[in-house]
């Protein structure tokens, strides 16, 4: 370990991990949040996002006070066709004008020529929505996300489900 090798750290440790019928899979480490794994916590964070940046640094980041939201928050991810073997760039995105109710759109595989959005990736964009309770949040984001089309658009439907 790198406390053992005398090695400070100070920074972020993410476990990517994945629940089954057979129980609980490490699948990865991780020294950040993935964009996903970011979206939906940081809406629902109530401190500044500076203040706990600082504490780190300073290593006091036991002595802070983190509050978060009393929301719950879900973010569904809109691939393009082939994702994740491979993607489709240059397709039109229509619907980002919309407005979305409790909901933020992330662009990860997006370009903007010719004054419209185009895909531009495997993960073209997200969609972070909170509600009340995770089945309002869940609720609300598929009626978002659906505001926003593009040709070969594929998600999940199953985020948030059976929770």
């Amino acid at each position: 370990t790198l406390q053992k090798k005398n090695i400070p750290y100070c920074g972020i440790i993410y476990a990517g991990l994945m629940m089954t019928n057979h129980g609980l899979f490490v699948l990865e480490f991780n020294a950040r949040f993935g964009d996903p794994e970011t979206q939906v916590i940081i809406p629902r964070l109530d401190t500044d996002l500076i203040d706990l940046f600082l504490h780190a640094v300073e290593g006091t980041l036991d002595q802070a006070e983190i509050r978060w939201k009393k929301e719950a928050a879900i973010t569904i991810v809109m691939a393009s066709k082939g994702y994740p073997e491979s993607s489709q760039k240059g397709v039109s995105i229509s619907g980002l004008d919309q407005t979305f109710q409790d909901g933020t759109v992330f662009h990860a595989g997006t370009q903007f020529i010719d004054n419209c959005w185009k895909t531009n990736g495997g993960r073209v964009l997200s969609v972070t929505t909170l509600g009340s309770n995770l089945k309002e949040a869940r609720q609300k984001g598929y009626q978002n996300i659906h505001k926003i089309s593009f040709e070969g658009a594929q998600m999940r439907t199953d985020i948030g489900k059976d929770i």
